[in-house]
């Protein structure tokens, strides 16, 4: 049986264009245990699920934050 994925929504400041939102995908397909990414730039969001048995919500925050970007309420 399939494990359940968990889905969270990551705000991002400094999200402006289609540069920014393949950067902030690409950060987030990297992390092990993601299912989907889809990045939301007029939003500034991130829209992410993933299994949580093989990564936390701040491994995410994390990987976003080692790009140079900040999440809002996030690691700063």
């Amino acid at each position: 049986m399939k494990p359940a994925l968990e889905a969270k929504i990551i705000k991002i400041k400094g999200l402006e264009n289609e540069q920014d939102a393949d950067t902030i995908s690409n950060a987030l397909q990297h992390v092990w245990g993601i299912g989907q990414v889809d990045v939301n730039i007029s939003r500034g969001e991130a829209s992410i699920s993933f299994d949580p048995s093989m990564a936390s919500y701040e491994d995410f925050l994390q990987a976003i934050h080692e790009r140079g970007y900040v999440v809002e309420n996030g690691l700063q």
